[in-house]
């Protein structure tokens, strides 16, 4: 029989063809020679006509038809090579735990089974293949699995805070243990024993630095929740309530009993939902899958799912990949941009998620406080629950008619003064990391990075000058390179914040939560985890504190220097700053009577007055009547088209060539990139507004292979048109 296969490596949309005597299910990852080499690819359909590569042998079949059509709409939609989201099913490192061999293709066949890599070396690569195509050989891979154990023992959390861990001098084994817990919140007893040395467990135990027998939680729901759980169904289902209404507990009643995929955009998130649905859950194997795991550990959690191991998976977008037929998929913070993947294969896990459920008729469940616009007007199933607590009240704070200490209102002061007398904690959310932009008092001379159009800030921790967008640092100083003027430090950053606040509150005890100073989830958690008990007064942070994980304690949140969120030149700008200060907001009402303040000069009055009321129904009613007056989403599809290259004219005249090729689609452009150089490299782009994505892909892909290969970026509704 002929098939027509997806070849990794080749970074083409063709299909090749290959004959096997044996029938192949669709989906199938193979063995498949080129005239070269040995390379993988995946059965696509059935077909006819003579073969263009040699078939050797079949790898697995996790891959089901379902999946097939669904990557091959990823491709087609975001302008990818199939075979490379066919790949993103397998994690690197997998072949650790694969063993091919040749065996004898019947009972005439003169060879016996022998590892393919042996047979070769004894036998040449030359007769291996010929071999094989002769019919006289076949391959045959085992698996060499890791043990898996059903976790069916008491779960384990820790017992003592992180500092109380750091001051015990534990050894190395035990500090590892310490961080798996730290990762998945709650781990059962089985696992730390098959996992680890078993007198490190032990001694945490003697130690009390872990305890076993978590209790589990059980909660009555509310009639509204129930009334959800009972009415979700199949295909898509958005889950809409504020932040605190209790969506946790209706997906964990969903997903009681079913296999279930647990999708949320950040990996700090992942321990805590583990640790809820172990709360309320006994005896379920829940896995963990994330890009900070080592690739061994990626592996064996993949495993797990692939051979029905697992009965709940968490995890980011990557975790959509498995191989595994699911009976529901969750997808929490839906609205949340990292769901949508820009470096490499590009693709909107929401988006597949949505096919997915659809070619598998299985409910997906879409949670979030602030929808995604076009969620909210499409033919989604939308479901209410309300709030219990009551909810924050919100004070804007207009600093162009207050006055001022820092960066700070003197009112907003006071109130965050009233606020730590109460044994209240408080957040303090900034929208950018570091101290502030580097700028010459006497001349303006502003400090750009030498690889990126953007001015480096200033780090006063490090004392350096850097880059947010490459990474590029160097040591600062205080004198101007023009004039010899002095250099000062404006706008705002989290380390100035810090510094002010340590100022003015000097008895308590202040902590930053940024990507500068917390690069691994568990030390996320760990710094919210000290708020929650008590051991931070003010956390000053970036988007990491707003987040969608649940953290008591919080009496009043500060939103600092907001003004520049709709400054960029985006179409999204308003309904983005309008999530972000929802979802900051949502922080301070968890335990209910908390309060928000939002500091600002000039912006955006209306959207202000919405986010004064928390009325996100109103807001999205304007928005959408705003978008459909210049065809934006979710009226039009948007494709973005970027090009870069080191030489400005050459990306100049090529994105210019390709725009004025395309006919027959509504062209926006093009022009320099708002940042117009990053990381060297000169970017021009343009847009395309349509209601047939396909078609004016076809002429984008179309004109871009005859003109220039490389340097090409293609976004079919990013969130943004607007990244970094």
């Amino acid at each position: 029989m002929t098939y027509e296969t997806f070849v990794e490596g080749y970074k083409t949309a063709k299909t090749y063809k290959v004959r096997s005597y044996e029938a192949l299910k669709i989906g199938s990852r193979i063995l498949v020679w080129d005239g070269k080499e040995e390379r993988v690819a995946y059965v696509y359909k059935e077909s006819s006509g003579a073969e263009e590569l040699s078939f050797l042998g079949v790898l697995d079949s996790f891959l089901d038809v379902e999946r097939v059509k669904l990557y091959k709409w990823i491709a087609d939609f975001y302008s990818n090579s199939p075979s490379d989201i066919f790949s993103l099913s397998y994690p690197s490192g997998l072949e650790r735990y694969i063993k091919i061999y040749v065996t004898p293709a019947n009972e005439f066949s003169p060879f016996k089974k022998m590892e393919k890599n042996e047979f070769i070396e004894k036998y040449s690569r030359s007769k291996y293949k010929k071999y094989i195509e002769g019919g006289l050989l076949k391959l045959k891979v085992e698996w060499r699995l890791p043990r898996v154990r059903v976790r069916r023992e008491d779960s384990v959390i820790l017992a003592k805070s992180l500092k109380e861990i750091l001051e015990m001098n534990l050894n190395t084994d035990e500090l590892r243990i310490v961080q798996r817990i730290m990762e998945e919140g709650v781990v059962s007893y089985s696992e730390l024993l098959k996992d680890f040395i078993n007198v490190a467990v032990f001694s945490l135990e003697r130690k009390g630095v872990i305890k076993r027998g978590a209790k589990i939680k059980k909660i009555k729901l509310r009639e509204d929740q129930e009334r959800v759980v009972k009415s979700i169904g199949k295909g898509v289902n958005l889950l809409f309530g504020h932040t605190g209404s209790g969506k946790t507990e209706v997906y964990i009643e969903i997903m009681r009993g079913k296999r279930a995929l647990y999708l949320v955009p950040e990996v700090s998130l992942i321990p805590q939902v583990v640790r809820r649905i172990r709360e309320r859950v006994r005896n379920i194997n829940i896995g963990v899958y994330h890009s900070y795991m080592s690739s061994a550990r990626r592996v064996e959690e993949w495993l797990k799912v692939v051979f029905g191991k697992t009965e709940v998976l968490v995890g980011t977008r990557s975790a959509l990949f498995i191989p595994y037929r699911w009976d529901v998929i969750v997808i929490d913070e839906v609205h949340d941009e990292s769901f949508y993947q820009r470096e490499g294969v590009v693709y909107d896990a929401v988006e597949a998620a949505k096919k997915l459920s659809e070619n598998y008729d299985i409910p997906l469940i879409m949670g979030t406080a602030t929808p995604r616009l076009g969620d909210v007007y499409s033919d989604a199933k939308v479901f209410h629950i309300k709030r219990i607590l009551p909810p924050p009240s919100v004070e804007i704070v207009d600093l162009r008619k207050e006055k001022m200490r820092g960066s700070f209102a003197i009112k907003v002061l006071k109130e965050m003064d009233e606020v730590l007398k109460m044994k209240k904690g408080i957040m303090v959310f900034v929208r950018r990391k570091g101290f502030g932009r580097v700028v010459c008092s006497r001349c303006g001379y502003v400090h750009m990075c030498k690889n990126c159009d953007v001015a480096m800030t200033y780090h006063v921790n490090s004392k350096t000058f850097k880059c947010h967008v490459c990474g590029y640092e160097e040591k600062a100083f205080d004198k101007c390179p023009v004039c010899g003027g002095q250099l000062k430090i404006v706008g705002v950053g989290t380390e100035r914040i810090e510094k002010q606040l340590k100022k003015f509150f000097p008895d308590k005890v202040i902590e930053r939560a940024d990507r500068e100073i917390l690069s691994r989830p568990e030390q996320i958690i760990e710094i919210l985890d000290k708020f929650s008990r008590g051991d931070v007064d003010i956390l000053v942070g970036t988007k990491l504190i707003s987040k969608g994980i649940n953290v008591p304690r919080v009496g009043l949140m500060v939103i600092v220097d907001v003004d520049g969120l709709l400054a960029i030149p985006d179409f999204s700008s308003r309904l983005r700053a309008f999530q972000i200060l929802i979802q900051a907001i949502g922080r301070s009402g968890r335990e209910g009577g908390g309060k928000s303040i939002v500091q600002h000069r000039g912006m955006d009055e209306e959207l202000l007055e919405y986010v004064s009321k928390v009325d996100i129904e109103g807001f999205y009613g304007v928005e959408f009547e705003r978008r459909k007056l210049f065809d934006y989403p979710p009226h039009k599809d948007l494709i973005q088209v970027l090009y870069s290259s080191y030489d400005k004219k050459l990306s100049e005249s090529i994105i210019k060539k390709v725009a004025s090729d395309i006919k027959g689609c509504e062209i926006f452009g093009p022009s320099e990139y708002p940042i117009p150089r990053i990381k060297g490299k000169y970017t021009y782009h343009f847009v395309v507004k349509t209601k047939n994505v396909r078609k004016c892909l076809d002429k984008i892909n179309n004109s871009v292979k005859v003109v220039e290969k490389k340097g090409w970026k293609i976004y079919v509704n990013p969130p943004s048109l607007y990244y970094t």
